[in-house]
This record gives C-alpha cells, sequence and structure tokens, in this order.
C-alpha cells in the first residue's frame, strides 16, 4: 500500500513537470513577447521627456537669459531668494522666487 502511494505520488509530480515544460516550451515559440508593450513606450516617454527639459533648461538658464537677468535685477536690489522651477507642459512653465532676507518680507 505504501509502494502504491510513492509510485502514485512520483507519476504526478512528473507529469506535472512535464506538462510545465510543454506550456514554457510552446509559448516560448510562439514568439510571446519578453517585455511588456507599455515598457517600451514608457522608455519612449521618458526620452522624448528628457530632450524636452534639456531644451527648457537650456532657454532659461542659458546665460543672459530671462532667469539670469532677473536674478541680477533681484540682487542689485538687496534681495536674497531662492528659485523653484516647474515644468508641467510647454505651454505650463511656472517659476517662483522666495525671499530669504526678512527685511524683504516685512516691506511687501
Amino acid at each position: 500500500m505504501r509502494k502504491g502511494k510513492i509510485t502514485l505520488n512520483g507519476t504526478t509530480v512528473i507529469i506535472s513537470a512535464c506538462t510545465l515544460l510543454y506550456i514554457h516550451s510552446s509559448s516560448t515559440k510562439t514568439g510571446l513577447p519578453t517585455s511588456h508593450p507599455s515598457l517600451n513606450s514608457s522608455l519612449q516617454t521618458d526620452e522624448t521627456n528628457l530632450r524636452y527639459v534639456e531644451e527648457v533648461t537650456t532657454l532659461l538658464l542659458q546665460k543672459d537669459g530671462l532667469l539670469e537677468k532677473m536674478e541680477h535685477q533681484l540682487k542689485a536690489k538687496g534681495y536674497e531668494f531662492q528659485r523653484l522651477l516647474a515644468v508641467y507642459s510647454k505651454d505650463d512653465i511656472r517659476v517662483k522666487y522666495i525671499l530669504s532676507n526678512q527685511e524683504a518680507t516685512e516691506s511687501l
């Protein structure tokens, strides 16, 4: 009786292993994609976003650019500040200046 249970369990394990191997081999032969399609599209989107960020950085932060001129005027008037730059889209670029010296914040 005990020998019969061992044989039955062994046969079940071997059949299960063969079934899994067959399923695996048939899925690789049919050319199923190895990477998810959304992964490829997200990589392309990341490359596009990176190019856009580089363009915005070049335009806004270049020497004698808009932000540099504005910051030069703020420094000339004695303001101490920090700049926050957020780019949400091509049409929505936000720049905020945070004044850090006490006299400037009190006078406003």
